[in-house]
């Protein structure tokens, strides 16, 4: 059995089960422990379960399956693993790199955000069936805005991340990443790809957005962040513009990653973070952008 633990937002959480998706897709049996959400530790953001709300399709591990593959975490335990005279059935992701070897351990508790498109291939069919968000933009606002993308000739998501990104213990690995010159520089690469667009913006934080963007005005509808309307509804709306602009998110990250449009054109961060650069999260086909608006690919 493999358990993947499921923790962080809802971008995160999507990678986790994508994970998932693959083990049970090669016929390992799979679970997905939900505990976090009932513990979330001191300092984290406070996240929703959006997996289950949603109806994730994989079991969710018992209390026995997890103690079955963690066992007792004594200190003699962990001096045996280290010595190799017992097996270690917890993998962790201490690099933020690709480990093949989660496909190769069974039984193993897996701990970790996992986010490279290269640990779902071969159930990226299966992922974009399980993440069509469509059925759930019920409210009128929301169908207003979706119906105000689908008729825009050259629709373009652009995601602006503030809130917790501005917060003391984030901004040393996430901030000053997608600055004004980065959203200034794929601006003008999709414009003159495509020709004039119309810009959607998606942030928490208006004040942040409206400080990046040089936009004519009336070429741009801002939607911020609201608590009457679910994430998956902001990530549906993204994926249904034909072009994205991403921030170092994975919440846009997997906007763009489900926009079927073609010819598809996205552009992402050149650098993930300030411990990370982005090209393994991406795929090969997204266009980077750095942080002085230089465009590479």
């Amino acid at each position: 059995m493999v358990i993947v633990k499921v923790m962080g937002g809802l971008g995160n959480q999507m990678f986790q089960y994508a994970l998932a998706k693959r083990l049970e897709y090669e016929g390992r049996e799979t679970r997905l422990d939900y505990s976090y959400f009932s513990e979330i530790p001191t300092g984290d953001t406070v996240r929703k379960n959006f997996l289950t709300e949603y109806g994730s399709d994989i079991a969710e591990a018992t209390e026995k399956d997890i103690k079955k593959i963690k066992g007792e975490q004594t200190f003699l335990s962990k001096i045996l693993c280290r010595a190799g005279i017992k097996k270690r059935q917890i993998l962790v992701e201490n690099e933020q790199r690709f480990y093949p070897e989660v496909f190769f351990k069974d039984p193993v508790y897996l701990i970790g955000y996992w986010q490279s498109p290269d640990y779902f291939t071969g159930v990226e069919n299966a992922l974009r069936k399980q993440f069509n968000f469509l059925n759930r933009v019920k409210r009128r606002e929301d169908k207003e805005l979706l119906e105000k993308i689908r008729a825009a000739e050259h629709s373009v998501s652009i995601h602006v991340r503030g809130g917790d990104y501005l917060k003391a213990e984030n901004a040393g690995v996430f901030g000053g990443i997608c600055t004004k010159e980065y959203y200034g520089g794929a601006i003008k690469y999709i414009e003159e790809s495509i020709g004039q667009c119309q810009f959607f913006v998606f942030t928490n934080d208006v004040a942040l957005a409206e400080k990046v963007f040089p936009i004519e005005e009336g070429q741009c509808t801002i939607i911020e962040e609201d608590t009457a309307r679910e994430a998956y509804v902001d990530l549906c709306l993204m994926s249904q513009c034909k072009y994205n602009i991403i921030a170092n998110s994975t919440f846009s990250w997997w906007g763009a990653w489900l926009n079927e449009h073609q010819p598809q054109i996205v552009v992402a961060p050149e650098k993930w973070s300030h411990v990370r650069e982005g090209k393994s999260l991406y795929p090969k086909s997204w266009i980077l952008c750095d942080q002085e608006g230089h465009i590479s690919q």
